[in-house]
């Protein structure tokens, strides 16, 4: 009988038919107990893939994978702040923004996602500070929270539990780059976690599950919707993935140029970004001008504050500190250099992030790579392109092979063209409220 109507219910949406709230909760209830079969899902997901869905059919989606699991209680921590980023290749805001906004009092508890495709996860990378405990009960977070201002935490089983449920699943049958989906999936998240001001950071590019602007256009905007519609102080922010946001790819190696920038030892497109959403934060949090929510947020990464907020905020996690005294010299490196004159039309991140995934996985030797260019940059022949970095002990086990298939898989993610090459983009293209 159930699975009659739920046959019917998705025979509906193949019909281009608007499903009610009634129907969309009991396809997720029905997955989420395993009354509804896998191949029926993989059908209504297919169905949502073929014909779309509405912004209220969008709105129900998320609203079912949010209610249909617990709803974190943060009300004895006062005003919360999370952000959340649409993914990208050397991404890590993340590790840069919660010590930042905490150093200003601001309380932020942040849930990250693990690594998805050719993208790093928050989840990952905070595990290289060795005994760090983020996968913890709320209970605890809100008390590392109360005591630092900041937490990093994963989603719990608890938390949108259908969400996960589908999202294995659509990885399975290669259905991720779909908005309805990606926007239900990303909100029902926010939602549950409980925050009072939420900052969406959308990005769109190669290097990104959003390929050109108008689709992270239209992505935002549906999210910010729901987001305001429940009542949450929230922007979207649409970015550029041409290229890779940060100069590290590799987990450990992005958690110490976060340190460097921390530091004030290094400046980039990561930095800017950083401090870009951390003051969307701040001034919604503070009720402030964004100007004055920038200049605090700068002050706080000169004086330091922001550095050793982060160390404080690792501390009582249980994460070791010596991570944060690492040198990249530590690290055995390889340079890689133009072998022409020209400049650098395209950089392939996605294949980027790919292949930084796959050579960590095929060679426990291999630690990430450094971008030494970037679009439009002139380039002399034996100039550096990108440096690879391989952890010293276990390096003699690569034999000269192997690092002669690892450069040139690197090489070919540059394109160098005789011709003066402008940049065509900016790396915040426009904020959606």
């Amino acid at each position: 009988m159930e699975n009659n109507k739920f046959q019917d219910i998705i025979n509906r949406k193949m019909q281009n038919k608007t499903l009610n709230k009634d129907e969309i909760f009991f396809i997720i209830s029905g997955y989420l107990k395993d009354t509804l079969t896998e191949n029926l899902m993989i059908s209504f997901l297919k169905s949502i893939a073929e014909k779309g869905m509405n912004n209220d059919e969008i709105y129900f989606l998320t609203k079912a994978m949010q209610e249909l699991g617990e709803t974190l209680d943060l009300s004895e921590l006062g005003t919360v702040a999370d952000k959340h980023s649409t993914g990208g290749v050397s991404d890590s805001t993340t590790l840069l923004i919660v010590p930042i906004v905490a150093s200003l009092g601001v309380k932020i508890l942040k849930m990250s996602g693990k690594s998805l495709g050719f993208t790093g996860g928050t989840a990952d990378k905070i595990l290289c500070f060795k005994g760090l405990k983020n996968n913890i009960e709320i209970e605890k977070a809100i008390e590392i929270t109360k005591q630092t201002n900041g937490c990093f935490i994963t989603q719990s089983n608890k938390i949108a539990p259908a969400d996960k449920k589908i999202y294995e699943l659509r990885d399975r049958i290669g259905l991720i780059e779909n908005i309805p989906l990606i926007a239900s999936s990303i909100i029902s998240k926010k939602l549950a976690s409980g925050s009072d001001i939420i900052i969406l950071d959308v990005k769109f590019g190669d290097g990104a599950f959003m390929k050109n602007k108008k689709d992270a256009e239209k992505l935002a905007n549906i999210m910010v919707d729901i987001l305001k519609k429940e009542g949450k102080k929230t922007c979207a922010v649409l970015t550029s993935m041409q290229e890779p946001l940060g100069d590290f790819i590799g987990d450990e190696l992005e958690i110490l140029e976060s340190i460097l920038i921390l530091k004030g030892l290094r400046k980039n497109n990561l930095l800017i970004l950083s401090e870009f959403l951390s003051a969307l934060i701040v001034e919604k949090a503070k009720d402030i001008p964004f100007n004055q929510a920038l200049l605090q947020v700068q002050k706080s990464i000169k004086s330091g504050k922001a550095f050793e907020k982060l160390k404080e905020i690792i501390k009582a996690q249980g994460g070791d500190l010596t991570l944060f005294d690492k040198d990249l010299k530590s690290f055995k490196s390889i340079v890689i250099k133009a072998k022409t004159d020209g400049f650098v039309k395209e950089i392939k991140t996605k294949k980027l992030g790919f292949l930084t995934r796959h050579h960590k996985e095929k060679y426990a030797c291999f630690a990430g790579v450094e971008i030494k260019t970037r679009v439009g940059k002139k380039l002399r022949q034996s100039n550096k392109i990108i440096k690879l970095f391989f952890n010293i002990k276990d390096f003699k086990k690569l034999n000269d092979k192997e690092l002669t298939e690892i450069i040139k898989n690197y090489e070919k993610c540059f394109v160098i063209s005789e011709n003066n090459v402008k940049q065509k983009y900016k790396l915040i293209e426009k904020i959606i409220n």
